[in-house]
């Protein structure tokens, strides 16, 4: 089995994938990915998938959705981005897998901060993938 890392972000953007490349979410996602190894699965989903605002009574549907359409397993690295998607997964999701909660790629403006976001995100990854090894 591959292991898999699975990428969170909250919702769709009209008639966009989740994480999308177009974006700026997805281009800082696409350059952490650029920095993990060739053997790994990587996912890039949102937790809500839809492009509509969602009333807090349908939350759990969605993020009910989201697991049984993605089934994380424990040897799944999931990434969760931005605190509202950490807040819903945590409430409406069974924890199972490596948990990363970071912040949202789109708080990062400078290059500075985008490029210290890579790096940070990129190495909690690449150290529960390979816990026994110094990843720089």
């Amino acid at each position: 089995m591959v292991m898999r890392v699975i990428f969170v972000g909250y919702h769709n953007k009209p008639h966009m994938a989740p994480l999308d490349s177009g974006t700026k979410t997805g281009k800082l996602i696409d350059r952490v990915i650029n920095k993990l190894p060739d053997n790994i699965e990587i996912v890039k989903t949102n937790i809500l998938d839809t492009e509509e605002p969602v009333s807090p009574n349908k939350i759990y549907k969605y993020a009910s959705e989201w697991y049984w359409t993605h089934l994380p397993v424990s040897d799944d690295i999931i990434v969760l981005l931005g605190n509202i998607t950490q807040i819903i997964h945590k409430n409406n999701v069974k924890q199972i897998g490596e948990i990363i909660r970071t912040a949202h790629p789109a708080s990062k403006r400078s290059h500075k901060d985008m490029d210290e976001y890579v790096f940070k995100v990129s190495n909690k990854i690449k150290k529960l993938i390979n816990p026994d090894k110094t990843n720089n």
